[in-house]
């Protein structure tokens, strides 16, 4: 029988702190505090979040998130290897939605130590998480896949927004909720993101000649533009960076094996490159 702990653990706030770095963030300072009635759950699939209205910080543009930074009250003797840091596009239906939001992108396996007590973790994507200009609204989230140590999600006194939770196996909501709808008004998970706008989003705007349809794409994704020609080169990333996949100049390219997420496409020969990006559902 799946078991559930209580012990202690909810904020709108953000700072530019350079020039060209922003930093989302609805906890009001960097204490982690032992939060009375923070729940976790002994089983994994744990998962812990926190909404962005990228409006509310400046942000109109392509936006690279480079580091994310966490708060965790504590975590039992066993370490865990089983821990992702994942970022979503979501609407302004959000939490109903959820099911069909667009994972933007997630960490590599993040090993959660043992005995921690009120401590700061930061993790640095290799390469950074971009969120197109057309996302309103972002969901990170900390999950936690495995069952092998129970882990309470930190957070700070005072918060400006809702911290969510869930949890896959039925350990209080399989469903998102705020913490203030669980009845855990006090809870504030520290989640706090940091990025800048992207360049990357600003190159590909000047390829306007090269015309992705449709985008989104299921299956066939078109090419159009008056400079393009069978001396080019197609190559197709992930937003981490990674080359996925290499071929000849075609006007059609079959996306269906591709999971659902944002890719950029490159088109280049000797002389020009053109990037532009486009989304698999």
């Amino acid at each position: 029988m799946k078991k559930y702990y209580t012990l202690i653990a909810l904020s709108f706030f953000f700072s530019s702190f350079s020039q060209n770095i922003i930093e989302l963030r609805h906890n009001i300072g960097d204490q982690i505090i032992d939060q009375a009635s923070n729940a976790s759950c002994s089983f994994g699939g744990v998962n812990w979040g926190r909404v962005y209205n990228l409006e509310d910080f400046g942000i109109t543009e392509d936006f690279n998130i480079n580091q994310i930074k966490y708060g965790i009250q504590e975590s039992s003797s066993a370490p865990d290897n089983g821990m992702f840091l994942r970022v979503y596009a979501i609407d302004e239906n959000f939490p109903d939605s959820f099911p069909t939001s667009t994972l933007l992108g997630e960490s590599e396996i993040i090993d959660m130590p043992s005995f921690v007590n009120r401590q700061i973790f930061t993790y640095t994507f290799t390469s950074p998480v971009v969120v197109p200009a057309s996302v309103d609204r972002i969901l990170i989230e900390l999950f936690q896949q495995n069952s092998n140590q129970t882990v309470f999600m930190g957070g700070t006194a005072m918060s400006n927004d809702f911290s969510w939770f869930r949890d896959l196996g039925g350990c209080l909501t399989t469903t998102y909720q705020t913490t203030v709808d669980l009845n855990r008004p006090n809870v504030n998970y520290y989640i706090v993101a940091e990025g800048e706008i992207s360049t990357l989003g600003s190159n590909e705007n000047n390829s306007k000649s090269l015309v992705l349809s449709p985008n989104p794409v299921t299956e066939i994704l078109k090419l159009q533009g008056d400079t393009l020609n069978q001396n080019d080169i197609i190559s197709i990333y992930n937003i981490q960076g990674k080359l996925l996949r290499t071929e000849d100049y075609k006007e059609v390219i079959n996306v269906d094996n591709l999971q659902a997420g944002i890719y950029f496409l490159h088109i280049e020969n000797e002389s020009r490159k053109y990037i532009k990006r486009f989304i698999k559902n």
